[in-house]
């Protein structure tokens, strides 16, 4: 790994995003790492009353998402407990799109906005 990061950078102090793109697993291993690791819980307020199986949720009340529990689901992800970085490999990172049910930012409009700055960031410092 230290030889693929070497060639990649080139020994430059800068690093440009080409060079991070040159090492898919580094992104890849940080990205499971989250997974099994994802932090915090995901809360949103109910603007109109939604049912979820028999019961209705009011309006006003917060709903409340454990990525961690999400993350360990065999449905989504097979072998769950397992560090599978090889997993990412089908996500389009080009695109910042990552594997269906995979919440550790939270998803769509209301995603962590320092999502994009922590993944360059972790590549960086590793």
């Amino acid at each position: 790994m230290k030889a693929r990061v070497k060639l990649a950078g080139r020994d430059k102090m800068k690093v440009s995003e080409d060079d991070l793109k040159k090492l898919p697993l580094i992104k890849w291993c940080i990205l499971e790492a989250i997974r099994l690791r994802a932090p915090g819980i995901i809360t949103r307020k109910v603007l109109k009353p939604v049912k979820i199986l028999n019961y209705t949720v009011p309006s006003g009340d917060l709903l409340m998402l454990s990525p961690f529990w999400l993350h360990r689901n065999p449905k989504y992800f097979p072998e769950p407990e397992l560090f599978k970085p090889e997993r990412w490999k089908k996500a389009n990172l080009e695109k910042h799109a990552f594997l269906d049910w995979f919440m550790a930012f939270g998803s769509g409009k209301y995603q962590c906005p320092g999502r994009e700055i922590q993944e360059t960031a972790f590549c960086l410092v590793g």
